[in-house]
């Protein structure tokens, strides 16, 4: 397998909840919208509401994880921050802001941008870059939403 992303897929009107790797099959604590298959690994995107209903000991805020291919989660994604700030675009000023506020406290998809070769953990307000290899998220843009 080539170094890098192999393979993109969001589908939520098809949700995963087991994915097999060759011999070995990986159950999913929950439903998967979206997932990508990274360097033997696989990254998926969990429903948060279905992550904290069915395991409410685990952080819902938490939902992208990653899996090697023998079916070992290797990590759970960072919480995206309380605190963000932000350089506005139109006025050039900074700009900050809640984000766990009971709406945002999750990420809302994850999404891989081939021309960049870039996988993103968007939230309400925005993205961070993702970390494949770690799970930790960087570089906020806001977007406001869209």
């Amino acid at each position: 397998m080539r170094k890098g992303f192999d393979y993109f897929y969001k589908g939520a009107p098809d949700p995963l909840i087991n994915y097999n790797f060759g011999k070995v099959e990986i159950k999913f604590p929950t439903l998967v919208d979206s997932y990508a298959i990274y360097d033997n690994k696989i990254i998926v995107k969990l429903f948060p509401k279905n992550l904290k209903e069915i395991h409410p000991q685990e952080n819902p805020g938490r939902n992208i994880w990653c899996y090697r291919d023998d079916g070992k989660l290797l990590w759970k994604i960072e919480e995206s921050p309380d605190w963000l700030r932000w350089l506005d675009e139109k006025s050039k000023e900074e700009r900050g802001g809640i984000l766990n506020d009971g709406h945002n406290d999750y990420y809302t998809s994850l999404i891989y941008i081939e021309r960049e070769d870039k996988l993103y953990a968007r939230v309400v307000t925005g993205y961070y870059d993702l970390d494949p290899e770690t799970g930790k998220v960087s570089n906020f843009t806001y977007d406001g939403g869209r």
